[in-house]
């Protein structure tokens, strides 16, 4: 990718992510813009349905500052 002229970082799992004013951070404080993943997509959305399913019964819904991202 650095050949074509484009910055990258490796990321495992949502380690060293989090939420920033309704933005996805790294842990150095830059924005996460595309994110490639390599995992199966029914994890994706299983972990996603759990923690959607959590705040509905929490009455929340809303990404909190330093909260990690669902991805």
């Amino acid at each position: 990718m650095t050949e074509a002229g484009i910055t990258s970082k490796l990321c495992l799992l949502s380690n060293g992510l989090s939420w920033k004013d309704s933005m996805i951070i790294d842990k150095d404080g830059e924005i996460v813009k595309t994110v490639w993943k390599l995992w199966n997509w029914e994890t994706i959305f299983l972990n996603l349905r759990n923690q959607y399913c959590k705040n509905e019964e929490d009455n929340e819904w809303e990404s909190m500052n330093d909260e990690s991202p669902c991805i």
